[in-house]
């Protein structure tokens, strides 16, 4: 598995206007105050609710990260998960696991893995799509897509939140590798692929994970 930043592998996340009436101001010399009277109490405008960020969901099936078109044209016929590329347990639906401390930013990223996807002929020397996903603290991902762009990720604001690509030649073979992540709130995607043709999978992802 390619591993950004260190072996290889968008963010993320008034006023008050006074009340106004349409009756007409009472006048001030009929406006006579009760003796005993307690004061008008006073209104003021509640203040605005933080914007609530977008609802989500990861799937918990491959098959089901993105629609059933863009699967069959893009993933059909390429072995899943098979057992000679990638162990069992390592693959699908995982677990979170919790990060030892003090360890790098982007171990935090892959313990918090909530499924991991492989496609790969277990014949072929480079081919191959991998994709993850996982719900993370957005300062601790922030912080390393910071990582990214210092080592030559290109990165800007993409399918709701912040994303960062690197694509460059194979060191044995005459294809590019690519390597794509976004941060948008809590959830963080990667894709790694080589000689493996996509045309905005990661827009299809988050249109799965977002709707």
């Amino acid at each position: 598995m390619p591993v950004l930043g260190c072996s290889l592998l968008a963010f993320m996340l008034s006023g008050c206007t006074p009340n106004t009436s349409d009756s007409p101001a009472t006048p001030a010399s009929s406006a006579m105050a009760t003796p005993g009277a307690a004061p008008a109490p006073t209104t003021s405008a509640t203040p605005s609710a933080a914007p609530q960020k977008a609802a989500f969901t990861i799937p918990s099936d491959c098959h089901n990260l993105v629609n059933a078109a863009t699967y069959s044209a893009v993933f059909a016929g390429t072995p899943l998960n098979d057992p000679r590329v990638v162990n069992p347990g390592e693959a699908g639906p995982l677990q979170p696991k919790t990060a030892p401390s003090g360890v790098t930013p982007e171990v935090v990223l892959a313990s918090a893995t909530q499924l991991r996807c492989v496609w790969r002929d277990p014949g072929a020397d480079v081919t191959y799509l991998e994709a993850t996903v996982a719900t993370v603290d957005p300062a601790v991902a922030s912080t390393y897509l910071d990582a990214l762009a210092a080592q030559g990720y290109t990165c800007k604001q993409a399918n709701g939140g912040r994303q960062c690509q690197l694509v460059a030649p194979n060191t044995q073979y005459p294809v590019d590798d690519a390597h794509t992540v976004l941060l948008r709130d809590t959830v963080y995607i990667y894709v790694g692929q080589s000689n493996f043709k996509t045309t905005n999978l990661m827009g299809s992802i988050a249109t799965t994970i977002w709707g």
